[in-house]
């Protein structure tokens, strides 16, 4: 397989060094162009067209799903979000982003980030994620910052499943309240089940 042609955006200059270095050492990726902001990342990505982008999601001006809605679906990379708030993982998964990477940084949370891009390409699903792209940013972009799975169930939106976030070693899982099946104490922890699986919820 060829390299896949990247592009990395960050505000944050020691996040931009992290990732460059990160994926130097991956023998799957190859860095097109490094961008500061979203109006120099959508420039980039229209002009070079790369399979893949590892895009900020607060940044001053353009924030990261706002670059998703500027591009055009048939441009459309796949996209590894990489951010401080995991309030926004809701919306990055319902645009089919590959990963949400939360800062702080490490490499090997960087690496699963490039397997899962990897995988996607190898079954072909990057074809699948771009066909709902542009109406799910539509409302994303309104609502950068809302939680869809702490609003009351008469505040969410016809159509817009109500969904739970958790981080779990430092992964971050989204699950549709309609997957849990009951959720229970463990001392300080909560545990949510859902699906056969059981996700530990540690306190904030």
């Amino acid at each position: 397989m060829q390299k896949l042609r990247t592009i990395i955006v960050d505000d944050e200059p020691l996040a931009l060094d992290f990732l460059r270095s990160c994926l130097a050492e991956s023998n799957d990726i190859e860095i097109v162009e490094e961008c500061r902001n979203g109006r120099d990342a959508v420039a980039a990505a229209i002009r070079l067209r790369p399979e893949l982008l590892f895009l900020d999601i607060q940044m001053p001006g353009i924030n990261g799903f706002e670059v998703v809605k500027a591009l055009q679906a048939d441009l459309m990379p796949m996209v590894i979000f990489v951010t401080a708030f995991d309030q926004y993982a809701v919306d990055a998964f319902d645009l089919h982003a590959v990963d949400y990477i939360l800062k702080p940084l490490d490499k090997e949370r960087v690496t699963r980030s490039i397997e899962r891009a990897i995988d996607r390409i190898k079954s072909d699903q990057e074809q699948s994620f771009k066909t709902p792209l542009i109406g799910a940013i539509e409302s994303i972009s309104e609502r950068v910052t809302s939680h869809v799975a702490e609003a009351p169930e008469e505040d969410v939106p016809s159509g817009i499943k109500r969904k739970l976030v958790v981080r779990d070693s430092g992964v971050v899982k989204v699950i549709p309240f309609d997957d849990i099946d009951w959720v229970d104490a463990a001392g300080d922890y909560m545990c949510v089940h859902a699906l056969g699986e059981t996700h530990i919820v540690e306190p904030h």
